[in-house]
């Protein structure tokens, strides 16, 4: 009995400190987190005028989750190595960007859209990051000068 008391009060210090600054964090947001995310450390929340942000770790694994303003999952995001990319889109990468520089890599799983990519690139004057989709089409999602 009392090692069942001391591995409760473990349990509850451990989520304590895993959810200690979510405050103002909706309900139904820390709910779903806590369910689906369970074990995750170092959780950080961010707060958007859309959006609120879970950015945390879990099984060794740097990860962030997405949720709207009424506490539903938009998705999570995670980085991944570049061979994950679709063969497609690869290939397209390597020939259309030669003069650029791979970043990163995050894969972002959208509850209503699917999987995507999102892949940062350096060059000499600008900065690009392209969304990949699943069937490894390429587009450019956001282009900026250094």
């Amino acid at each position: 009995m009392k090692k069942l008391f001391i591995a409760a009060l473990m349990v509850i210090a451990i989520s304590a400190n895993a959810f200690a600054d979510n405050t103002n964090i909706n309900t139904k947001v820390l709910n779903h987190f806590q369910t689906q995310f369970e074990g995750a450390s170092n959780v950080h929340w961010k707060t958007g005028e859309s959006f609120v942000k879970a950015s945390f770790v879990l099984n060794s694994q740097k990860m962030e989750a997405f949720y709207d303003v009424d506490g539903e999952l938009i998705g999570t995001s995670y980085a991944v190595a570049n061979e994950k990319l679709p063969v497609r889109a690869a290939k397209t990468i390597a020939e259309k960007y030669a003069a650029y520089q791979i970043q990163e890599t995050i894969e972002f799983d959208n509850v209503r859209d699917g999987l995507n990519y999102y892949v940062s690139l350096v060059g000499a004057q600008s900065k690009i990051v392209l969304q990949v989709s699943a069937q490894g089409e390429v587009s450019v999602f956001k282009k900026s000068r250094i």
